[in-house]
C-alpha cells in the first residue's frame, strides 16, 4: 500500500484509523521541544549559509542575493526525518500526521516539479517564473521610488530598520491577500489546492506545490517595485516568508506560549487552514492579519477546554481528492470541473460565477468550529498507494532516488537551455514512472520500458553536448542505469514486476 507492509488493504487501514480517531492525542513536551528547537538551528543554519552562498543572479541582478532556498534543501530532509523518528514515540490518534511512502512521494514530487518548471520554463521564455518581470518593472519606474528604501546593503535590510520593517511587514501583508484570494477564487483555487490536496499533514507537505500557482505569484508583489524596493531584498524577503511556513506543517508542535500563538502562524493555526472543511488562517508569518480581517480560526473553537489535545480536530486534504499519483492528474485535478461549468453555462454572469465564487468565497469570515468527525463515513485517508511486494518497494524507491538526483542536478548544476531543457525531461519520465507503479497502472510495464530506451537516448546526448564536468559524469552514469533497467525490463518484467503491479491493481481494486 506504497507503505512498505505488503498486503494492507484500503479498508482495512481506514477503519484502523478511526478506530484510533478517540484515543488521546497529547506529544510530550519534550518532544515540542525538541522539533521548535531543531527548526529554529535550521532556520539559523538557512539564514548563515544562504548568505554565504550568496552570489549575483546572472543577466538579472548584479548584486549578490543569499541563496536561502538552496541552502534549506538538506535541512528539509533533516527535519523530515527528525519529525519521522519522533513520530514512532507518539501514538496519535490520525494517521494523516504520519508518513507514508506513496504520500510523501506524491508530495517531494510536487515540489521537486515546481521548482524544476521555475528553472525550465525561463530557459524558453524568459519573463516567467522568476524576479525577471519584478526586475523589469522596477527598472522602468524609477520616478516613482522611495528614495529612503535604496539605502540599505545588507541581504535582508537589517542595517536600515525602517527597510528591513517595510520589506517584512509588506511582503507578508501582500501574501497574506493574496493567500485569501487563492482560496476565494476557483480559478486561483484550481492551482493552489494542489499544496491542500495531501490527506497527511507533516513536513512533507510544505512542500507540496503548484506549477501553476508560480506562474502568477509574483503579480501581487509588483507594486512593491513600483514603490521602490530593490529587487535583492524582494527576492530574500520571499525566500525567507516561504521558508518560514515550512515548519508550521506538522501535528507533533501543539500550542506554543500565548504570544506566539496571538502574533504568529504556529502549526496549530495551519493545521486550520488545511482542514477540508474550512478556509481560513491565511497569514503566513504573522497571524494577525487574520484577526484583523475577520479570517482567523482557532484549532480549539468547536472543542471543550478539557479535550483539548484529547483528539485530532482537523480532516486534512480537499474535497475533490484526485484518485491518482500521476503529477499531471493532481495539477489539474480542479481546473476540469471549471473548464466543464463554463462549456454549458447559460450566461455571462454564470460564467463569472464559476470562474470567480472559489470555495472559501462565502465562508471566510464566517465562523466555522470545527471539531473530531463522530462518525465512521468521514475517511482520513482516501488514497494509498498499491506497490504489494518487496521488491516491488526496491524496484520504486531506486528509481526515485535516481529522479530526485536528477531534479536536485537540474536545480543546482544545470547553468546552459540544452542542458536544462534535457535535464528537465528525464527529471519528468522518471517521476511519471513512479506515479504509473504507484496507480498499478495496467501499463506501467510499458511506459517504464520506454522510459528507460528515452532515458537512455537523453543521457548519451547529455554526454556529448554538456559543458559542465559534473553534468557529463551523472549522464554517463545515466545512460548505463538506464541501460541495466531496460535488460531488467526485458528479462525479468513481464513474469516479476509486472505481477508486482497486477498485484498491487488487484489490493487497490479491493
Amino acid at each position: 500500500n506504497g507503505d512498505m507492509t505488503a498486503d494492507v488493504g484500503v479498508k482495512r487501514e481506514g477503519m484502523a484509523a478511526e478506530a484510533r480517531q478517540m484515543r488521546p492525542f497529547e506529544v510530550p513536551l519534550w518532544i515540542q521541544f525538541s522539533i521548535v528547537l531543531s527548526c529554529v538551528l535550521a532556520a539559523v543554519f538557512v539564514i548563515t549559509q544562504g548568505a554565504a552562498m550568496a552570489e549575483p543572479k546572472a543577466g538579472l541582478i548584479s548584486e549578490p542575493v543569499p541563496k536561502y532556498l538552496d541552502a534549506a534543501i538538506p535541512m528539509f530532509f533533516a527535519l523530515m526525518l527528525i519529525e519521522g523518528i519522533f513520530l514512532q514515540f507518539v501514538d496519535l490518534s490520525s494517521e494523516g500526521a504520519r508518513y507514508n511512502l506513496s504520500g510523501w512521494w506524491s508530495s517531494i514530487t510536487a515540489g521537486s516539479v515546481q521548482q524544476i518548471m521555475e528553472k525550465a520554463l525561463p530557459a524558453v521564455i524568459r519573463y516567467t517564473w522568476n524576479p525577471a518581470v519584478y526586475i523589469a518593472v522596477y527598472e522602468r519606474t524609477t520616478s516613482c521610488h522611495f528614495s529612503w528604501l535604496q539605502g540599505s546593503k545588507s541581504f535582508l535590510g537589517t542595517d536600515d530598520m525602517k527597510v528591513f520593517l517595510f520589506a517584512f511587514l509588506s511582503l507578508d501583508f501582500t501574501y497574506y491577500w493574496f493567500h485569501r484570494f487563492l482560496h476565494t477564487n476557483a480559478i486561483l483555487w484550481a492551482g493552489h489546492a494542489v499544496h491542500h490536496s495531501s490527506d497527511h499533514y507533516n513536513l512533507g507537505t510544505a512542500l507540496r506545490q503548484s506549477w501553476w500557482q508560480s506562474t502568477v505569484g509574483f503579480l501581487p508583489y509588483l507594486y512593491l517595485a513600483v514603490l521602490g524596493l530593490p529587487p535583492r531584498l524582494y527576492v530574500a524577503h520571499k525566500a525567507l516568508n516561504t521558508l518560514y511556513q515550512f515548519w508550521v506543517h506538522t501535528c507533533l508542535v501543539r500550542r506554543l506560549p500565548f504570544i506566539f500563538e496571538f502574533f504568529l502562524s504556529t502549526p496549530s493555526h495551519h493545521r486550520v487552514h488545511h482542514d477540508r472543511r474550512v478556509h481560513k488562517n491565511f497569514g503566513g508569518i504573522l497571524i494577525i492579519w487574520d484577526r484583523l480581517f475577520g479570517s482567523f480560526q482557532s484549532e480549539y473553537a468547536g472543542t471543550s477546554k478539557e479535550n483539548w489535545d484529547k483528539e485530532e480536530a482537523c480532516v486534512f486534504g480537499i474535497s475533490r481528492n484526485p484518485g491518482t499519483w500521476l503529477e499531471g492528474v493532481l495539477q489539474l485535478n480542479h481546473f476540469t470541473p471549471i473548464i466543464s461549468k463554463i462549456s454549458s453555462a447559460s450566461s455571462i454572469t454564470e460564467i463569472l460565477s464559476y470562474i470567480v465564487v472559489g470555495p472559501g468565497y462565502y465562508t471566510v469570515t464566517k465562523p466555522r468550529p470545527i471539531a473530531a468527525p463522530k462518525n465512521q463515513t468521514t475517511r482520513r485517508i482516501r488514497l494509498q498507494g498499491t506497490i504489494s511486494s518487496n521488491i516491488g518497494v526496491a524496484y520504486f524507491i531506486v528509481h526515485y532516488l535516481a529522479g530526485t538526483i536528477t531534479a536536485l542536478l537540474l536545480l543546482l548544476k544545470s547553468n546552459t537551455r540544452t542542458d536544462t531543457l534535457l535535464i528537465t525531461v528525464l527529471a519528468m519520465l522518471f517521476f511519471t514512472s513512479e506515479a504509473f507503479i504507484l496507480d498499478a497502472h495496467k501499463r506501467a510495464w510499458e511506459f517504464d520500458f520506454v522510459r528507460s530506451l528515452i532515458g537512455a537516448v537523453i543521457s548519451k546526448v547529455l554526454t556529448r553536448v554538456s559543458e559542465d564536468e559534473i553534468v557529463m559524469g551523472y549522464a554517463t552514469v545515466s545512460f548505463w542505469f538506464h541501460l541495466m533497467f531496460s535488460a531488467i525490463l526485458v528479462l525479468t518484467g513481464r513474469n516479476l514486476l509486472r505481477t508486482t503491479f497486477e498485484f498491487g491493481r488487484r489490493a487497490k481494486q479491493s
